[in-house]
């Protein structure tokens, strides 16, 4: 908890100026300074509190981080599968927005572009490495109806042929 120094904010040291330069005597002075000091232990924990886990990737709390690979490492295993935003949520142990907002701060897109992507590479690898059809593609990677992952695939390929 208190390995690292931290800087005295400007709040911290309103307040230890407080303490300091107090004015108060005699019966208000005591409770005073008593109040200020609890006051400043106060802020002191807060700024503690506030710096944990800054030394995880991307400044998530670590429980948060692993679950979301744990999420990661779900999706590539179960590509095949449909899969939902709550499924995964109850998978890494988080509510949808949190597993969201998580997610797109460490892969940098959201979960469904992320799916979508691997299921057009993983696709494109079929149909080129293993001469699969398309429709074989689209069926290895999840898609029910293959007219569906052909519109997908054709846009995927125009947008990634651009970059």
């Amino acid at each position: 908890m208190w390995d690292k120094s931290q800087p005295i904010t400007n709040d911290l040291q309103n307040h230890i100026n407080e303490i300091v330069f107090c004015n108060y005597h005699k019966d208000l002075k005591k409770p005073y300074l008593e109040a200020k000091i609890k006051e400043l232990l106060i802020l002191l924990l807060a700024q503690t509190n506030d710096n944990i886990n800054t030394d995880t990737p991307f400044n998530l709390p670590e429980t948060d981080y692993n679950a979301i690979l744990k999420v990661e490492r779900y999706i590539n295993t179960h590509l095949k599968d449909t899969l939902t935003i709550p499924e995964l949520a109850i998978i890494a142990g988080m509510n949808t927005t949190k597993l969201k907002q998580g997610f797109k701060l460490i892969f940098s897109t959201t979960i469904f572009k992320y799916i979508s992507c691997l299921r057009m590479e993983q696709a494109k690898k079929h149909i080129v490495e293993k001469k699969c059809t398309v429709a074989e593609a689209a069926y290895h990677v999840g898609y029910k109806h293959p007219q569906h992952f052909t519109v997908a695939f054709k846009k995927y390929t125009v947008i990634y042929q651009a970059i």
